[in-house]
């Protein structure tokens, strides 16, 4: 292979290898391309796949060799609380999570101006009446920690954090 042109992103990709000692192909993309290929004198080669520019390796044989690009992974390491003030918040509620985890607490108070305080990481958040906010964080101390209102001075809910 003599050049290729480097993209972020080529969602498909037609390679056409004729006779002579290097031929043009033609890359569909946004934006155009043009890649040039070395190839045998008595053969043709036509590949027709999805990929990305840094998916596309030689070969020795100049032949072009595709691998899939990998996926990203998977975010399973977040837990998603939702606490509403006056429905489902209770000093007894205990929610529990592993050390380590990414913690995203939903919070809401509908009918007040209020403001949540999680004891032990010191993460407080004021929010406006009917407004939901979001306290994230991970969860790297174990224990157990309390979050409250600091208008009603009530406990919400304990957030038990272990292995």
């Amino acid at each position: 292979m003599k050049r290729l042109a480097r993209y972020a992103l080529i969602p498909t990709v037609i390679l056409v290898a004729g006779c002579g000692s290097s031929s043009k192909a033609s890359v569909t993309s946004i934006p155009p391309v043009s890649v040039t290929v070395a190839a045998a004198a008595t053969t043709t080669t036509t590949t027709t796949a999805a990929m990305s520019a840094e998916s596309i390796v030689p070969a020795a044989t100049g032949a072009i060799v595709t691998t899939p690009a990998a996926a990203p992974p998977l975010a399973t390491n977040i837990v998603n609380i939702s606490v509403t003030v006056g429905k489902d918040s209770s000093p007894t509620r205990e929610e529990k999570v592993r050390l380590s985890a990414t913690v995203q607490i939903a919070l809401l108070n509908p009918t007040a101006n209020d403001e949540f305080h999680l004891h032990g990481y010191d993460i407080e958040q004021a929010q406006k009446a009917g407004e939901q906010g979001l306290l994230s964080f991970v969860a790297d101390k174990a224990g157990r920690f309390e979050l409250e209102s600091h208008v009603t001075n009530a406990p919400l809910l304990i957030l038990v954090v272990a292995q």
